[in-house]
């Protein structure tokens, strides 16, 4: 199968768009969410932002949300890890990788088939780094894992940039095999470092102007929106981990799914197990409502 770099959706006319914050395998968080909203496998689409898998309790159901229709994800630096295992060929790469991945929740994978687990990293290998939503919309929308911005610093990441170049940037990166590297799965610049800088220098020139633009990576305790950039990782698994280590709970721990086509935001709260439904406004106001479930 071909790599991928970017994939286009055609805006969806007949039902929701949905985005999924980083999985990790909390399958029953992502499930009371669609139920709340009364998915429709038919007409609804659900993107991820990716790392689906590891850390949590249910990474085999988690990976074949893969081969559902409604279903589409980017690559995440999770699923790259699970594929440079998987699919490498070099016993001293393919060693300090399984110990980046273990290290990194990737133990889950002991016991399971070696086959099946070879399908789902063919599958994850070919996994697009950018997912465009109605190209020529004004609804349109990105989701990507991390970040998108180009290394030189002057070049504004911009729709027609996106549509016209990013592929040969993107391309550039995954040719040279040096993923670590790759802003797009790793990189946490924007809101670690260039978000504080621009607090102190509002003059500080900009790096994004194009569409909403959901990702993850980097957990937020609650979602955050930096130039293009909304970032949706609210640190689903960190319950999840503290229940495997006998561990207190921590209160600051959610699965979050916004739904493009309403404005809306839904957080399962791990801690009390509650959704709170959140209205966004302008400029993203959050107007909070506790559902008990």
């Amino acid at each position: 199968m071909d790599q991928m770099h970017i994939q286009y959706f055609e805006e969806n006319v007949e039902g929701r768009d949905f985005i999924i914050g980083d999985l990790h395998g909390c399958m029953d968080y992502l499930e009371a969410l669609m139920s709340h909203v009364n998915f429709d496998k038919a007409k609804d689409r659900l993107f991820s932002v990716g790392d689906i898998i590891d850390r949590g309790p249910r990474c085999v159901d988690a990976l074949n949300l893969i081969h559902e229709p409604w279903f589409h994800m980017v690559l995440g630096n999770h699923e790259l890890m699970l594929s440079q295992c998987v699919l490498g060929s070099d016993p001293l790469t393919i060693h300090a990788n399984r110990s980046l991945w273990q290290h990194n929740g990737g133990d889950w994978s002991e016991g399971i088939d070696p086959l099946w687990l070879r399908n789902k990293a063919e599958l994850i290998c070919v996994l697009p780094r950018i997912i465009v939503v109605g190209k020529d919309s004004p609804s349109r929308f990105h989701v990507w894992h991390a970040e998108f911005v180009h290394p030189d610093p002057n070049i504004v990441i911009t729709n027609q940039y996106i549509d016209e170049e990013a592929d040969l940037l993107l391309d550039d990166f995954v040719s040279r095999n040096n993923t670590r590297d790759e802003f797009i799965l790793w990189g946490r610049s924007m809101i670690m470092y260039d978000a504080p800088a621009r607090a102190k220098d509002p003059t500080r020139p900009i790096v994004q102007d194009c569409a909403p633009s959901y990702c993850g990576h980097t957990p937020v305790m609650n979602v955050v929106k930096y130039q293009s950039q909304i970032y949706i990782d609210t640190g689903a698994f960190i319950n999840a981990v503290a229940a495997r280590f006998n561990e207190a709970r921590h209160q600051v721990s959610s699965l979050t799914m916004v739904c493009h086509t309403d404005q809306k935001i839904y957080q399962y709260k791990t801690f009390d197990n509650t959704i709170n439904e959140i209205v966004i406004g302008e400029p993203y106001k959050l107007k909070r409502k506790a559902v008990p479930i």
